[in-house]
């Protein structure tokens, strides 16, 4: 087994370097993590706003309405209204997370 000049007789597994490059590596993992999750918010916010546009209503209007029951007018667009529902309830989740 090779030493470290550092004088170093442990297990290699756990030399301070290694211990190091462990750290960095999971560091690196979070923040690709924190950034893909801050992606996915703003697609999330983008279809609302779509939605948004389209119906003339703000999602933190519309949410807790279709939750109580409401229905929209055109029975066309009730799956509309559920796929609207399902991104919100999506981004209030990540939200939460962020």
């Amino acid at each position: 087994m090779l030493v470290p000049s550092s004088g170093w007789r442990g297990d290699p597994q756990n030399h301070p370097c290694v211990f190091r490059a462990r750290e960095h590596l999971l560091s690196e993992r979070q923040f690709t993590t924190a950034q893909q999750l801050l992606a996915d918010i703003h697609a999330l916010e983008t279809e609302l706003l779509g939605f948004e546009r389209m119906e003339g209503i703000r999602s933190e209007i519309f949410y807790p309405a279709f939750i109580a029951g409401e229905e929209p007018e055109n029975d066309a667009r009730v799956m509309d209204f559920g796929e609207w529902a399902s991104v919100y309830r999506t981004w209030l989740t990540g939200h939460v997370k962020a």
